[in-house]
């Protein structure tokens, strides 16, 4: 059991984790130096020179910040853990890019291509996340992707048909000449964690092996911090 008097984890921002200080049988600290910035981890590159029958905008209501951190809202935090207000940034899972495509003729011929593709510096670096028997964050949204812009209404159908934590939406104007989409990436816990934010794991039977499953989240998954940044380009192609 974790001594809950003597010992205290302190988390500041789980993807900043810079040392763990030890002491008996538990932490003593949990110390966290916010080096990675949780703002603009993610960026977006536009490809309009692919095909120069649409042009492609991104919208400044995209949230590209993500950040695997303490859960504020938690309502089953371990009670083991504490956090400085003043640096943590709270968990956010989910980035999403905003962005309009825009042509002197309709959109919606059933021939216009959008296409999402990850660097592959970014797949291989969230790839090396997880160990074997570890899953600590489910980054199925690390998917590349395409789809036909619709005839009509508002139902896009992807290229593989199923995505794992990705949904795009989409809005025509009257004339078919602007659509505006949004694509939303949302990250999970893993399996390793039970599905929860770090914060909440230990507060129950599994207590006693929470200092270790932190030690392994700190040494295979924090260490690597400055590789999470993400890279993606959004092009477009015309199908004669």
């Amino acid at each position: 059991m974790i001594n809950k008097k003597r010992n205290k984890i302190v988390m500041y921002s789980l993807i900043g984790l810079a040392t763990v200080s030890l002491a008996g049988i538990g932490f003593s600290a949990w110390i966290i130096d916010g080096s990675v910035n949780a703002e603009k981890n993610v960026t977006v590159n536009v490809s309009n020179m692919e095909d120069r029958t649409t042009l492609i905008e991104v919208d400044n209501k995209s949230d590209f910040e993500i950040s695997f951190d303490y859960d504020k809202d938690s309502t089953n935090k371990n009670p083991n853990i504490v956090y400085d207000e003043s640096e943590t940034k709270d968990e956010d899972l989910v980035f999403k890019v905003v962005y309009t495509i825009t042509s002197q003729s309709a959109l919606n011929d059933g021939k216009h291509k959008i296409n999402f593709a990850f660097s592959n510096t970014t797949k291989t670096n969230y790839n090396s996340l997880n160990q074997v028997g570890r899953e600590y964050i489910i980054h199925s949204c690390i998917t590349d992707f395409s789809f036909i812009l619709p005839k009509s209404g508002t139902t896009i159908v992807t290229e593989p048909a199923t995505l794992s934590n990705i949904v795009n939406t989409l809005q025509y104007t009257t004339d078919f000449k602007t659509v505006t989409l949004t694509s939303t990436f949302t990250f999970e816990w893993g399996s390793y964690f039970n599905y929860k934010n770090p914060c909440e794991y230990g507060t129950g039977s599994n207590e006693a092996n929470y200092k270790e499953r932190l030690e392994n989240f700190n040494n295979e998954v924090v260490s690597k911090k400055d590789q999470l940044n993400i890279e993606l380009t959004i092009s477009s192609s015309y199908q004669q």
